[in-house]
């Protein structure tokens, strides 16, 4: 009853994740892969993952998903992929935005028949790139890419990548990989193109985002000083912003905010610092007009 006033209310997100649940299907079926490693939705989760630490909207959505309105689309493992699907890939980034895949993508269309011919042309374009080859690693296998000069572990998977107009933004340091390209980034139309060849662990992922994410402005400019168990997600209705700020923790937490409010729960005014009970819970009305 105290927050019925946020009916109606929406959520703002410049950033999406497609899941696409046939491919899901596809991938769990496909022999060319180990069934241990494969895992496509735990994937999506780590890709996720630092989003929901730093407080910044996302929206899980579908292949044929309106992909317009989002500053940053990410797209791993989409080993099922439609030739339309890849068109609207090709549109969104050469009008601006901003696409990341991975390894595993890009191999068979919608009836699971393989794409004759190599990588397809379109992802080619799109960036910059051939994928020659996928290898499945064993479970004791590692390897390293290097990247702002620090190292990240690689594990499960490593591609074969052929350049094209794409460079590369970090390379393998073991093996017969050695030297050649595993993280790349390729400038198409107004747009870019990222792509991750391996699967890595999180740390590579918190710092590849946090690099895009500074550079696109993605960041929770509300949240000046945020903790990683205390979740903010927030939706808009006209000039106010509902703050829903909760603590996942058992442990009391404080965070600090770019603007003060009224708790809908309680009636009583928040300021910039905020204190969290464990597991409590603020949905502060902010007015941003």
């Amino acid at each position: 009853e105290k927050m019925k006033e946020i009916k109606g209310s929406y959520k703002e997100a410049k950033v999406a994740i497609i899941y696409d649940w046939e491919n899901n299907w596809a991938l769990n079926d496909a022999q060319g892969f180990s069934n241990a490693s494969k895992q496509y939705p735990q994937t999506l989760q780590a890709h996720y993952r630092y989003f929901w630490d730093q407080d910044i909207a996302v929206e899980v959505v579908t292949s044929d998903a309106d992909l317009s309105k989002y500053t940053l689309v990410i797209a791993p493992m989409l080993y099922l992929i439609r030739e339309e699907t890849m068109t609207r890939f090709a549109e969104y980034v050469e009008n601006g935005g901003t696409l990341v895949s991975t390894y595993i993508t890009g191999y068979v269309n919608e009836s699971d028949l393989t794409y004759m011919g190599g990588w397809p042309k379109t992802l080619q374009e799109i960036f910059g790139l051939e994928v020659k080859e996928t290898d499945t690693l064993y479970p004791k296998d590692k390897n390293q890419l290097i990247y702002q000069g620090l190292p990240f572990e690689i594990h499960d998977y490593c591609s074969i990548l052929a350049l094209k107009e794409a460079k590369s933004l970090a390379n393998y340091t073991k093996d017969f990989y050695a030297n050649t390209p595993v993280i790349t980034k390729n400038n198409y139309g107004k747009g870019t193109a990222y792509f991750i060849g391996a699967r890595t662990t999180f740390d590579f992922l918190e710092a590849f985002y946090a690099e895009i994410a500074q550079e696109k402005q993605l960041l929770n400019k509300w949240v000046v000083q945020g903790d990683k168990e205390v979740s903010v997600q927030s939706r808009d209705f006209e000039d106010y912003t509902y703050q829903f700020v909760m603590n996942f923790s058992e442990q009391l937490k404080e965070i600090q905010v770019a603007s003060s409010g009224i708790d809908l729960i309680t009636g009583k005014e928040k300021n910039k610092t905020l204190q969290l009970q464990p597991y409590e819970v603020l949905l502060i009305k902010v007015n941003e007009g």
